[in-house]
């Protein structure tokens, strides 16, 4: 249609990001003449992509200026508001009162803004109330580790990480009992929980973080599937276990059970979790 134009960039935010700064937005205000096009992301985790739009579905319906758009990455969503105003501090004015109505829906389940990142936002917690963080491994693999200390300057409360792949080092480090491994299996609530005391304990850190569980494609039962993952968390504020139903490829069931283990540490230090 005369007057519309059509911009196509790659997916990777890193290649997508500096071509719509350094040429898309130029062009999109020499388009308008005028003003600021602004927009603030909120990042959100917890909640599923056709929840959300359901619980925003009135928002987005009576849209207009500003605008609500929702994306979907693994495990996580974002909602990007964006208003067209006369400057910067106009824009603003208009995003408040949206972004107020969207908190008031969804709450905590909006871990941060633009370019925070949910193991950010954790480290930052434990900066805050001076506590050092263990995380003990099975089916991630260090994956939980690694996204921690992604984070620039997490060494400032990152004590340790414990990688307990077998059933044996799962005893032999974090003094899982052989009666938990045998009654209730590796993957289970119980061995959960003691993985999260056995790191807090031999890396005398105030907060631990625990995975295990089935991530699939071989080693899944009726009784426990592919996806059957436990986390556990053993902090001041006090421990908690919970089990996932997981799908996906190998990847993706990793990914999510690492995210989710970061979500419910921000939870239960933010006392949203009991």
């Amino acid at each position: 249609d005369a007057g519309r134009l059509a911009v196509l960039l790659p997916g990777p935010p890193r290649e997508m990001q500096p071509m719509f700064v350094d040429h898309v937005r130029p062009l999109l205000l020499q388009m308008i003449g005028h003003g600021v096009i602004l927009s603030r992301s909120l990042r959100v985790i917890g909640i599923g992509e056709s929840a959300l739009e359901e619980q925003l579905a009135d928002l987005i319906a009576t849209q207009s200026n500003p605008t609500i758009a929702l994306y979907a990455s693994l495990g996580e969503l974002q909602i990007r508001i964006t208003a067209k105003a006369e400057d910067e501090a106009a824009a603003n004015l208009l995003i408040a009162p949206v972004e107020t109505a969207i908190r008031q829906r969804i709450k905590t389940a909006i871990y941060g803004i633009d370019n925070e990142t949910l193991p950010g936002v954790l480290g930052q917690l434990l900066k805050e109330r001076g506590y050092q963080l263990a995380v003990a491994e099975s089916c991630t693999g260090g994956l939980l580790g690694s996204m921690i200390t992604d984070v620039s300057g997490s060494s400032d409360y990152f004590a340790s990480g414990f990688i307990t792949y077998s059933n044996e080092a799962k005893q032999k480090i974090l003094g899982v009992s052989e009666a938990i491994i045998k009654e209730q299996g590796a993957v289970s609530a119980a061995c959960a929980k003691a993985m999260a005391t056995g790191a807090r304990q031999k890396s005398g850190a105030d907060v631990a973080i625990a995975i295990t569980g089935i991530a699939g494609p071989t080693g899944g039962s009726p009784e426990k599937p592919v996806g059957t993952v436990y986390v556990a968390i053993s902090a001041p504020e006090g421990d908690l276990v919970e089990e996932l139903a997981l799908r996906g490829e190998r990847s993706a069931i990793r990914a999510r059970s690492a995210k989710t283990a970061v979500n419910l540490a921000r939870l239960l230090l933010l006392g949203e979790l009991k």
